[in-house]
């Protein structure tokens, strides 16, 4: 007895499902690592900004150039978020002059898919460090996220006692 069977393959139908469940699973995993990578850059920033700011610090504890030290963040809508490490000038800075004031030793750019929730856009934050102490002039918090989404952040908080927390 010889058996036979009527159907073979796969019709159009079960092949269309078949790639259409594909392609969500693709679209799902792809958004999945853009986000995981997004959340990698922010904590990697917040690295860097910290790294930058305790650098800042020991150059004015060791009294480098005889100067104090800061870094300067400016949330600018037109040519993106920087900060940047600099040398203080006591003459700009007496004479009010913000964008730093001084001489810029490092400049670093954010990466486009973060932004600077603190400072808000528009606005920038100046951290300087006294001389010998490397205490801060005031507390100040900056906060990295994710452009498009807002709960993948690096904080860092800059205390009166001169700590400085990543969070």
């Amino acid at each position: 007895m010889k058996k036979s069977f009527a159907r073979q393959g796969f019709t159009l139908i079960e092949t269309l499902i078949v790639i259409g469940i594909g392609l969500l699973i693709l679209g799902v995993g792809t958004l999945y690592i853009t986000g995981a990578n997004t959340a990698k850059r922010a904590e990697a920033e917040g690295s860097r900004i910290a790294a930058l700011l305790q650098a800042a610090q020991e150059r004015s504890m060791s009294q480098e150039s005889n100067a104090r030290w800061g870094v300067f963040f400016k949330n600018s809508v037109s040519d993106g978020p920087t900060y940047e490490l600099y040398q203080v000038d006591e003459d700009l800075l007496t004479a009010g002059v913000v964008t730093p004031p001084g001489t810029t030793l490092e400049k670093r750019q954010l990466s486009a898919e973060l932004t600077f929730s603190s400072p808000v856009a528009g606005e920038e934050t100046n951290v300087i460090f006294e001389r010998a102490t490397g205490l801060p002039t005031a507390s100040t918090t900056i906060t990295v996220v994710g452009i498009d989404n807002a709960s993948l952040t690096a904080t860092l908080s800059v205390h009166r006692n001169g700590k400085i927390d990543r969070e």
